[in-house]
């Protein structure tokens, strides 16, 4: 038996050995990419699998940077490199210095050929899908008993609301049993419809282990199910064919937990915003039918024959009253206006105008108003204010300063 007094000198040991195998500081694999990712230092780390095993795999930002194409999850590759114990993670991977398509893998191209199928058929139209209950009271759960998920998701449930029954149908949710195991519990809940809604749910795990969701049966029996089903598979990134098929999918069994059951404070305080809508809308309504009663109590339809008959004996009364007014107006402003005329005649009548010193000199009794018509000895009346004079023309004087 080897002694080993420390963790660091059995990792360093295997190392050594790992290192120093002449098979296994240069391999050539082939195999299918999975859970891939490339970091922002430029290095590629990904699972490299097929139907049997999954080794851990690494690309360097120096090998990466020279490759023809960019690798994808289900992509099948054939990978050079060295194996090599990363002693302070306790991990054993290939270190990847080339890598060439090998064609698509073959887990992925049945996916692919599933998924064409199916949604040809079309299982996956948003219009067959079924609406979630506002409320459930009643939810079915299919997963493992085992683990962290049917925790997580009744955790998830109390907390946002208590009142509910939950029923687990336990089943298998990897492997070669998982998709019959979820069609029975499917099959299950459906016959005794007990149930609301119905989740669907694993964790998170690599692209063969969530496998057993992408199944031809599993599918047209989530299909045909009357119960809404919700699926939460896996993690944000893992997509099955389940989850298409599925009435709603969830990025996370927790998440899914969280799609079913709403809060209850967010219940409340729907409920009371609603309220105070209809309390604002009712008002409204009654407002507005007294407003509309109102005009209807007064409208002239509604009258007595004699109520409108005196209303309009005082409308009309008012009529004459504005009409008189009118009237008197006009005649006192013309009786103004022709006061004012008769003065103005009068003030330049003859009469006004000889007592103000002016005379009428007449001859033949006809007035004259210029020397050019009389003659010397021609007999003349100058006619006053107070009288008449007979006078006879004894000289005649021409004004030379006049202008005609």
């Amino acid at each position: 038996m080897w002694r080993f007094d420390t963790v660091s000198a059995l990792g360093n040991y295997i190392k050594d050995r790992v290192s120093n195998d002449p098979t296994l500081s240069s391999v050539e694999v082939t195999g299918e990419i999975s859970k891939i990712t490339v970091y922002t230092s430029g290095h590629a780390y990904f699972v490299l699998k097929d139907e049997d095993c999954v080794i851990n795999s690494v690309m360097f930002r120096s090998s990466y940077m020279n490759l023809d194409f960019t690798p994808e999850d289900g992509q099948k590759v054939v990978v050079k490199g060295r194996v090599d114990y990363y002693a302070q993670g306790g991990k054993l991977q290939l270190i990847c210095n080339s890598m060439s398509l090998a064609g698509q893998g073959d887990l992925f191209e049945q996916y692919k050929k599933l998924y064409a199928k199916l949604e040809k058929e079309g299982l996956f139209l948003q219009s067959a899908k079924k609406a979630l209950p506002l409320l459930p009271q009643r939810i079915g759960v299919i997963t493992s008993p085992k683990g962290a998920v049917i925790h997580d998701i009744v955790n998830t449930l109390r907390r946002r609301n208590p009142h509910f029954e939950l029923t687990v149908y336990p089943a298998a949710v990897s492997g070669a049993a998982c998709p019959s195991d979820v069609i029975s519990g499917i099959r299950y809940f459906c016959d005794k419809d007990n149930v609301d809604v119905i989740i669907i749910a694993r964790g998170g795990g690599s692209y063969e282990d969530l496998y057993g969701f992408n199944d031809e049966a599993l599918a047209r029996a989530v299909y045909a199910c009357d119960i809404p089903v919700v699926s939460g598979i896996g993690h944000d990134n893992d997509y099955t064919v389940l989850d298409y098929v599925a009435d709603l999918r969830a990025h996370t069994p927790t998440a899914a937990a969280e799609l079913v059951m709403p809060k209850m404070e967010d219940l409340r305080n729907d409920i009371e915003n609603n309220l105070g809508s209809i309390v604002i809308a009712v008002t409204n309504k009654i407002e507005a039918s007294r407003k509309e009663l109102e005009m209807l109590r007064n409208h002239k339809a509604l009258y007595s024959p004699v109520a409108y008959v005196n209303n309009q004996k005082a409308l009309l009364a008012n009529d004459i009253n504005q009409l008189n007014s009118k009237m008197n107006l006009i005649v006192k402003n013309a009786r103004g206006e022709y006061n004012s005329i008769y003065s103005s005649l009068i003030a330049l009548g003859p009469q006004n105008v000889l007592k103000r010193g002016y005379s009428i000199v007449t001859a033949d009794h006809k007035a004259i108003d210029s020397v050019e018509g009389l003659a010397e000895g021609d007999d003349i009346s100058i006619m006053m204010a107070d009288g008449q004079v007979a006078s006879r023309v004894t000289k005649i004087t021409k004004n030379t300063d006049r202008k005609d």
